[in-house]
Parts: C-alpha cells; sequence; structure tokens
C-alpha cells in the first residue's frame, strides 16, 4: 500500500507539474485569467500576456503578435524615424525651438511604446512605464504649445516669455499630478484624458491672445491656423475615442487585436 501510495503520489504530482508547464507555454490568454491588476479595458477579451516578472520576456513579445503589437510599433517606428529630421542648419533660438519639437515628439512615442512593452513585466513595472507614457504626453503637448507661442508672439518677446513659463510650469503640476497611483486606474480614465485635453485647451489662452493682437490674415499666417485645427481635430477624436472605449465597448470582443479605441488614439496621434 505505501509503494501504490507513493506512485499515485508522484503521477499526481508529474500531472500537476505538466499543466502547469503547458498553461505557461501559452502565449496569449483571456481577460478573465489575467491577474486584476492588468484589467484595463474589459471590452478587450482575448490577446493578453500574462504577467511576465521578466524584461526579456517583455522583449521577447516585440516578435509574436498579441493585442498591444498595433500600439508598440505604431508609436515605436516613428520614434525612431523621426528624429532623422533634426535641422541642424539653422541657427540661433530657431534651432533650439525646431529640434526640441521633433526631440519632444519622438520621446512622447518612444516613452509610449516602451510602456506598452513592459505594463506586463508586473504591477510595479507598469506603474513606472505608466508614468512615462504621460510623461511623454505631457512633453508632445508642452513642446507643442511653446513652438506656437515662440513663432506667434515672435515681435513680442515679453508676452511670449510669459506664456512659455506659464505652459512649462502648469506641465510640470500636470505631471505630478500623474504621479499620484490612483491616476492610472481604470476608473480614472474620464479624468486621466480630461486633464490632457484641458493642459491642451490652456495653448488657447496664447493663441487667442495673437488673434486678438493682430489682424486675422496675419494672425492666421503666424499660427499656421489651418494645421492647429486639424491637430486639435484628430487630437480629440482620438482621446474622445479612448476616453468612452468606442468601437470595442459596442462589439465586446471584435477589435481585440486590430482597430480598438488605444490603437485608434496613437494612429490619430
Amino acid at each position: 500500500m505505501i509503494k501504490r501510495t507513493t506512485i499515485i503520489t508522484t503521477n499526481e504530482n508529474v500531472e500537476s507539474t505538466i499543466t502547469t508547464k503547458t498553461k505557461w507555454k501559452r502565449k496569449l490568454f483571456h481577460y478573465n485569467e489575467i491577474p486584476p491588476w492588468q484589467r484595463d479595458n474589459k471590452f478587450i477579451l482575448t490577446g493578453y500576456i500574462m504577467e511576465t516578472k521578466s524584461i526579456y520576456e517583455c522583449y521577447k513579445s516585440l516578435f509574436y503578435f498579441h493585442n498591444e503589437t498595433i500600439n508598440i510599433f505604431t508609436h515605436l517606428i516613428p520614434s525612431l524615424i523621426i528624429p532623422l529630421l533634426i535641422n541642424y542648419e539653422i541657427k540661433g533660438n530657431d534651432f533650439i525651438i525646431y529640434n526640441l519639437f521633433i526631440i519632444g515628439f519622438s520621446i512622447c512615442l518612444l516613452f509610449s511604446s516602451i510602456f506598452h512593452t513592459i505594463k506586463v513585466h508586473s504591477m510595479g513595472v507598469a506603474s513606472m512605464g505608466s508614468k512615462l507614457d504621460y510623461a511623454g504626453i505631457l512633453i508632445l503637448i508642452s513642446v507643442s504649445l511653446i513652438s506656437i507661442i515662440y513663432y506667434g508672439l515672435s515681435d513680442n518677446p515679453m508676452m511670449r516669455s510669459i506664456f512659455i513659463y506659464g505652459i512649462i510650469i502648469l506641465g510640470n503640476l500636470a505631471l505630478i499630478l500623474t504621479w499620484n497611483p490612483k491616476f492610472k486606474s481604470s476608473e480614472w480614465i474620464v479624468i486621466r484624458t480630461s486633464i490632457f485635453i484641458l493642459f491642451s485647451f490652456i495653448g488657447l489662452l496664447p493663441i487667442i491672445t495673437i488673434m486678438l493682437i493682430y489682424p486675422i490674415n496675419i494672425a492666421m499666417e503666424k499660427l499656421s491656423i489651418k494645421y492647429i485645427i486639424w491637430e486639435g481635430f484628430f487630437y480629440l477624436l482620438g482621446a474622445f475615442l479612448y476616453a468612452f472605449r468606442i468601437p470595442e465597448k459596442y462589439y465586446i470582443g471584435k477589435f481585440d487585436k486590430f482597430g480598438n479605441s488605444h490603437q485608434i488614439f496613437h494612429i490619430l496621434v
């Protein structure tokens, strides 16, 4: 009896071990299988990578398709191409402002792609990655507004300085807010998106100022207003879809790997 019991126990252990190994050989999981901290969008059901606790495993995820692949590469590839636009021929402050925008844009996209790659590592690493992501968004908004203000108020240095320093201060305050642990939770998604939209709208103050102090035709030329309108339209459209989980909210499980709100937001940015 003792020997028989030992054999049965051993077989059960072997079977249990095989089952566990088989489970962890799976690369992709269902929403209900992943840890609660990984659950961000309940309308995306499949294509999840289980918590890896390994940077190497996060890196390997770049080479197979999952529900973050589009989010990673729509920003990773441009982040590597955009620095090629750095202009070394322009001089003085123009060199700083122009290339600051190029670098800021590239950093935003790079931080985003890093976050979407490492977010499956662990809760702590995901939290740090999300802060990188939010910091990148704030950097992009800041350098965009600074470039508009710099060229739009080129003949009013004092007002230009006031607005630029104001953007820098407000950007840092918004960055501090993103360090709040609650800020990355799915329950805060509307508040989170609203803060970034509000920060962008603050940029309307210098734009309105420029349109008030210059004739309309000169103001529109200084601001390249048609590009600002298109930029704002795409940004707000993407933010709206992301905040309200459209379209996956209405077609649950149909946009797990292609066409969900976060991917659309990335492409519009």
